[in-house]
């Protein structure tokens, strides 16, 4: 579950992009004088991720998907990814 949970993240994170002119990205660019066109989460926070999902989501889906009939495990997933990937083409 955790290395799903982690090439997911892996495939996602490095491809999020903060605007220039959000909040966040104004913040970043006022005060800490960091282009976020150029910022990567993946790079800085990555290797967070690995704890983090060991930790915290692995029990959580895997409660979660407990309660869930084998057959429909596979059913749910790709309806979760083909729906970000339509979102987020």
């Amino acid at each position: 579950m955790s290395e799903w949970i982690f090439n997911v993240a892996a495939s996602i994170l490095p491809k999020v992009k903060i605007p220039n002119e959000s909040p966040i990205g104004k913040f970043m660019y006022g005060i800490l004088g960091v282009d976020p066109s150029s910022y990567s989460i993946w790079k800085e926070l990555g290797f967070l991720a690995e704890p983090t999902i060991q930790v915290m989501l692995s029990p959580v889906l895997t409660k979660f998907l407990g309660a869930v009939p084998d057959e429909q495990i596979k059913e749910i997933a790709d309806s979760i990814t083909s729906e970000w990937f339509e979102t987020n083409r």
